[in-house]
């Protein structure tokens, strides 16, 4: 495969989703276990997962992934190695992103780790890293805007007065 088909593939799946939400994201919203993602018969941790790596891969590691193309100390070799290790090596973040979001995630992922080899360039890098980091963030905001953040209405802080009684009751 052709790292422009990669490319392609990733911003096909983009346009697919920009204004329909990803099947695999309704189904983690909504509480249909098809991964197994959870414990104690409850989808919050997943969804809280979604949130996390997404904005940690999407917004900060590619996206500096990213910005170190306009770093002229950074060569491309050494921005290939550093997306292989984070694609490919020891703990597989991405496979766990994929098993609490979408498939696609870990599928591009693959595609792009097997490609790495034919970038040319910082620029032809760019564009599919950019690709892959816009799906990610895509669906991060698709996460961010469908979660349930009235829940936290559940942990209020607590007032002065409220604690005063409280330390009043455990001690009567």
């Amino acid at each position: 495969m052709d790292w422009r088909e990669v490319k392609q593939e990733i911003l096909d799946q983009i346009d697919k989703n920009w204004l329909q939400e990803p099947e695999a994201m309704w189904k983690v919203r909504h509480g249909i276990n098809v991964t197994g993602a959870g414990s104690f018969n409850q989808y919050l941790s997943t969804m809280m997962f979604v949130d996390v790596y997404t904005i940690a891969y999407g917004q900060h590691m590619f996206f500096m992934f990213l910005q170190m193309c306009d770093d002229l100390d950074i060569s491309l070799e050494v921005l290939k190695k550093l997306t292989h290790n984070e694609l490919a090596v020891g703990f597989d973040s991405m496979q766990f992103l994929a098993y609490v979001s979408t498939p696609e995630i870990k599928k591009f992922a693959k595609d792009i780790d097997s490609v790495l080899n034919q970038l040319q360039t910082k620029e032809e890098y760019k564009e599919l890293m950019g690709a892959y980091d816009r799906y990610i963030n895509l669906i991060h905001y698709w996460h961010h805007c469908t979660f349930p953040w009235h829940i936290g209405l559940m942990y209020q802080y607590r007032d002065s007065d409220e604690i005063d009684m409280i330390q009043k009751l455990a001690h009567s």
